[in-house]
């Protein structure tokens, strides 16, 4: 497994908007991490390959203590689904 990452600041795309940030994230990652709930209701994935992971919030002790699902997910996910 080969693991590549980057928050949207590293890959230069803090100012993009949900859509945009799936169609460049696309190809370039297999997964896009986020907290953003509504993200799939709000955006149309129709023609991208790019899977989204939904994390419940992004406070740093929320995270910490969800690593390990994070990963378990991360390793199952497949193209274009919503773990």
């Amino acid at each position: 497994m080969v693991v590549d990452s980057a928050t949207r600041l590293d890959a230069g795309w803090a100012s993009m908007k949900n859509g945009s940030l799936l169609r460049a994230a696309n190809g370039t990652f297999d997964v896009l991490v986020t907290a953003d709930r509504n993200m799939h209701y709000q955006q149309n994935r129709i023609g991208l390959s790019i899977s989204a992971l939904v994390f419940p919030g992004n406070r740093a002790r929320l995270v910490k203590s969800g690593v390990f699902a994070i990963v378990q997910s991360l390793l199952r996910v497949r193209p274009n689904e919503r773990p």
